[in-house]
């Protein structure tokens, strides 16, 4: 069985930004980016509109949405050949970074599939808080929701707007809303927290898409009224890296308000391919729930029966109380709760109920248990209603109806027997890490894995919790030093094995432990693909960076943009061997001698200063023959 911590519950169908197809089309190179569209934060000193103002006029732009509550800065689109480099020139400018694309992520059901269909024992009628759901608005006329206000805020070609047309025209947000907040009536569902207020944050359009942008806008509005709104949930996400959500979610958090968050659909790590933190292939905003105060990435486990005990039939996405093939996880442990997300029946847009399944909808049952827990002077912990409710939370079997961390399904009560620890340990130095491999156990309970490190004498706290994978690649590890490791094996009921064989590897480099970093090299390369009678050719560049002793850094996000053929920007993070490849948008049928350019704006690691006059090359080019 896998062990996989749950992060936000999204729906999953594709976000599709309507955008003008001249100007913000998603990059070819990371197709998550929206060039030309930035967003900027700005010197707390500084007045954000003042300084947009500025920036607006050096570059010929057209400003969005204005920061001032979550997140100092603003929004801003700008024409073909205005880099990041110039922008972060401007007074007033502290970080500037390219604004992404953002989606729901849950699949709809067959329907007569339903989940959620009755009171739960004992819940009360009406619970005394206020739930922002930041989605795709609310169906403000339901009437088996209380709405009692909102806010629209969305982008359109060179513009962003507000207004008060929050009304849900995809269904998704309604959705979310029910299964947290339903009223406690004679009709259609409960929710967790029933008759609890809503705020419709509409920060996706009727596709579902929307900007990161919009959506910073949308915390920024939350945090304005953190004085009335105790809980928001974002059952949303993309895939990339913004330190400006980051930091938006992190101050409204501090401004009191609990941000619970989808982990996603991919079946894949919060934290990406790469298991690393505040990364370009983090799952955001679920990847923030292992690192900020007061936000909680939820997983999603499928429940046919409403009960604990796996003894119902199988769903669509796994076996009754099991972890959701679909949903996302965390080897890092940042995943803070496991929710009901298969067949979840809820309030849906004009009136009507559907049935749907993600993390989106797991993460509204945590929303709920922690405005539940306000509501009723219980904030100490979020507690669940009563197990044998149609709501009730699998928990582990247990009886409790308490909600508890990481409560995996199928932990079987009274199971005190450890697991036989993994064998053939094996651990190979590569450059900039040491790869571990070793055979699984057989034991149908066995849970997952934990890696353990040391340098000298002792092994301390876990390095990672894996899914049952049978192997892990160790990244922080620094060049020349040697590391010891061994590996237990953990079942579902938290029983722990002995370790296995120890064994030990030093890599050769690859870690940056210089001050300073530069570029070293920059390959260019073209491919070409053929459609019908066209041909469509795109370069890539293959960027290295090296620390001042000349080991290459891993980590490092390079920022670029490109011209002559083409005129985009992208961006990548470096792997182990201190690499990214950028890939520019494709060109319809090139005539010889077209030229594509290449060239990098900056490079940020933390910790570690770009300093480009040591570059040895901060350009590239590569002509059609």
């Amino acid at each position: 069985m896998k062990m996989k911590t749950l992060l936000t519950i999204l729906a999953c169908v594709p976000l599709i930004v309507c955008v003008p197809a001249s100007f913000a089309q998603p990059g070819k190179g990371n197709p998550n980016i929206v060039p030309g569209s930035y967003i900027v934060q700005v010197a707390d000193d500084e007045d954000p509109a003042a300084v947009a103002a500025e920036v607006a006029r050096f570059a010929n732009g057209a400003v969005g949405h204005i920061y001032e509550y979550a997140l100092r800065g603003f929004s801003i689109q700008v024409p073909p050949g205005i880099t990041i480099a110039s922008l972060r020139a401007r007074r007033g400018v502290m970080t500037v970074e390219p604004d992404l694309i953002a989606h729901t992520c849950a699949q709809t059901i067959p329907t007569g599939i339903a989940r959620i269909n009755a009171v739960p024992t004992g819940a009360p009628s009406s619970v005394d808080v206020d739930i922002a759901i930041i989605d795709t608005g609310i169906d403000t006329t339901h009437p088996d929701l209380t709405v009692v206000g909102g806010r629209r805020f969305y982008t359109r070609g060179w513009r962003s707007y507000q207004d008060n047309q929050y009304n849900d025209d995809n269904g998704h947000g309604s959705h979310v809303a029910g299964i947290a907040a339903a009223k406690n009536n004679d009709i259609g569902v409960v929710g967790v927290a029933p008759g609890a207020r809503l705020w419709a944050v509409k920060v996706l359009d009727s596709t579902g898409s929307g900007y990161f942008s919009d959506i910073i806008k949308g915390v920024d509005w939350v945090t304005a009224n953190a004085g009335t709104i105790e809980v928001a949930n974002m059952s949303l996400g993309g895939q990339g890296k913004s330190d400006s959500l980051r930091k938006a979610i992190e101050n409204s958090a501090g401004a009191g308000v609990t941000y619970v968050v989808a982990a996603g659909n991919e079946d894949d790590d919060i934290y990406g391919p790469d298991h690393t933190y505040n990364t370009s292939d983090d799952h955001i905003p679920a990847a923030y729930g292992g690192s900020i105060s007061g936000v909680y990435t939820i997983s999603a486990f499928a429940d046919s029966d409403g009960n604990p005990g796996g003894v119902g039939s199988s769903t669509s996405y796994g076996a009754d109380d099991s972890f959701a093939t679909f949903s996302n996880y965390s080897v890092a442990g940042a995943i803070a709760y496991v929710m009901p997300g298969v067949s979840i029946y809820s309030t849906y847009k004009n009136g009507g109920y559907a049935t749907m399944s993600g993390t989106s909808m797991a993460s509204p049952h945590a929303a709920g248990l922690f405005a539940l827990g306000i509501g009723t002077n219980n904030t100490a912990i979020p507690y669940a209603v009563a197990q044998t409710s149609s709501t009730g939370l699998v928990n582990g079997g247990d009886t409790d109806g308490v909600l508890e961390p990481l409560g995996y399904a199928t932990n079987a009560a009274g199971d005190t027997a450890a697991p036989a620890p993994p064998t053939d340990l094996s651990a190979t130095a590569g450059d900039g890490k040491i790869t571990l491999n070793w055979s699984d156990n057989p034991e149908e309970d066995v849970l997952g894995y934990n890696v353990y490190r040391r340098t000298s004498e002792s092994y301390g706290s876990p390095l990672a919790t894996l899914v049952a994978n049978s192997a892990y690649e160790d990244l922080s590890a620094t060049s020349g030093t040697t590391y010891y490791y061994v590996v237990t094996a953990v079942d579902t009921s938290g029983n722990e094995s002995g370790p296995s064989n120890e064994d030990k590897a030093t890599p050769t480099g690859g870690s940056g432990s210089g001050a300073t970093m530069h570029v070293a090299s920059i390959d260019m390369s073209l491919s070409t693909r053929n459609a019908g009678k066209n041909k469509f050719t795109q370069a890539v560049a293959t960027v290295t960076i090296v620390d001042a002793d000349g080991i290459r850094v891993g980590g490092a996000t390079v920022y670029g943009s490109w011209s002559g053929a083409t005129s985009d920007a992208d961006y990548g993070v470096t792997n182990a061997s201190g690499q990214v490849a950028l890939s520019s948008n494709e060109v319809k049928n090139p005539s010889s001698g077209t030229t594509f350019t290449f060239t990098v704006t900056d490079v940020v690691k933390s910790d570690v200063e770009y300093v480009s006059a040591d570059n040895v090359v901060t350009s590239g080019s590569t002509t059609v023959k």
